[in-house]
């Protein structure tokens, strides 16, 4: 089941915006495409929630602007400027599922902008039933995503709401951008603290080995480890210099200089894995990791990149070690936590967890009631 609105928060194009909307004592204006109450129109419906023609659009663009990034869309007959009255071709109607010989894009995408916002109209509803609220992380992302709109914006030479126009369509506003964003922030945030909560029994887990034997290995092991990264970004050099060997290894020489230094004020100071992680925080250049110590569970064989892959899993690797690792990235600065659960158990498990969630969502849209209304000709 697809379920883009999951993809909003990582979205690239999204960005946050400051509340500078109406004031509540405002009437909107007739057919405002922003607006849903007094002379406003919904575009949709869902189980007594009317929302406007630019809350849909904001979905809609979703869709879009992600197809738009898929690496075969050339190839389903996708692209920025398209004509979206066009009809589908063959090849994405059998990719996408849809029947209909004669559906265009823009039917398809409200299609799908309304199922993303059934799922999130769902989650949002039962998250303040349970007092699940806005969290202060969220507001980071938000204020984070925001400083990325002003900058982007002024980079382009673009007034923010013309930059949210371009990247959400012609009825975005901010004030209308804030509200959905922070309603999917918490739908989303909602779905994963359900799906974190599911957990499995070893007779669970060995059942779906017994089924799924012939695919898993039960001598694959998964680690856990931490890292501080030292990036060796040579983008800005000039490739065309004489000096740009030099200048490489200029890079690299400083990052490998960083990771050795930091690893040498570790082993000087309490050398524990909590002042490791403390130290990750501080210093490493990885996004991935650098907020939660470092730290990556539950890796397997050949996720990550060779040479850290072979640090992880050599043999005689032991609880405590730790080293400096070189890969395309930069320098690591490694430690070793230790060993974690069986490969087939991690996979068992992730895939019972996948289906049980995916279960508990079509749940909670199955008797949903969506009805269209005038407004949903301003989608789009």
């Amino acid at each position: 089941m697809k379920r883009i609105f999951l993809l909003l928060l990582c979205f690239v194009m999204l960005f946050s915006l400051c509340a500078c909307g109406q004031s509540a004592s405002q009437k909107p204006e007739p057919n405002d495409p922003t607006q849903v109450g007094g002379d406003g129109e919904a575009a949709v419906t869902i189980d007594g929630t009317a929302y406007s023609a630019a809350e849909v659009d904001y979905y809609y663009h979703i869709v879009f602007n992600n197809l738009v990034r898929n690496p075969y869309a050339a190839y389903i007959g996708i692209s920025a400027n398209m004509d979206r009255s066009a009809a589908m071709n063959e090849t994405a109607r059998t990719a996408f599922g849809v029947e209909d010989e004669n559906c265009t894009w823009d039917v398809y995408l409200k299609e799908e902008a309304i199922n993303n916002l059934k799922y999130v109209d769902a989650l949002y509803k039962l998250a303040q039933k349970e007092g699940f609220t806005f969290s202060d992380a969220m507001q980071k992302d938000l204020d984070d995503i925001l400083e990325s709109l002003r900058t982007t914006a002024e980079g382009a030479g673009m007034s923010e709401e013309d930059y949210l126009k371009v990247a959400f369509g012609s009825n975005a506003t901010k004030d209308i951008y804030i509200k959905v964003w922070k309603q999917a922030a918490i739908a989303n945030a909602y779905s994963d603290n359900h799906q974190a909560g599911l957990s499995y029994s070893d007779s669970d887990l060995e059942a779906y080995y017994t089924d799924h034997s012939d695919e898993l290995d039960k001598t694959v092991r998964t680690i856990d480890v931490r890292h501080i990264l030292f990036l060796t970004d040579t983008s800005s050099l000039d490739k065309n210099a004489a000096t740009y060997e030099a200048d490489v290894q200029a890079v690299k020489d400083a990052a490998k200089a960083k990771a050795d230094e930091a690893l040498q004020n570790w082993k000087a100071g309490e050398a524990t894995e909590e002042s490791f992680a403390a130290m990750a925080n501080d210093l490493s250049e990885d996004p991935g990791s650098n907020t939660n110590g470092g730290l990556y569970e539950k890796v397997y064989p050949g996720q990550m990149v060779q040479p850290f892959n072979d640090w992880c899993f050599d043999e005689s690797r032991k609880a405590g070690d730790t080293g400096v690792v070189e890969t395309s990235y930069g320098y690591h600065v490694m430690f070793f936590t230790g060993e974690n659960i069986p490969y087939w158990k991690m996979v068992a498990e992730n895939a019972l967890r996948s289906e049980d969630q995916d279960a508990w969502l079509q749940s909670l849209v199955k008797d949903v009631t969506v009805t269209q209304g005038p407004a949903m000709k301003d989608v789009g």
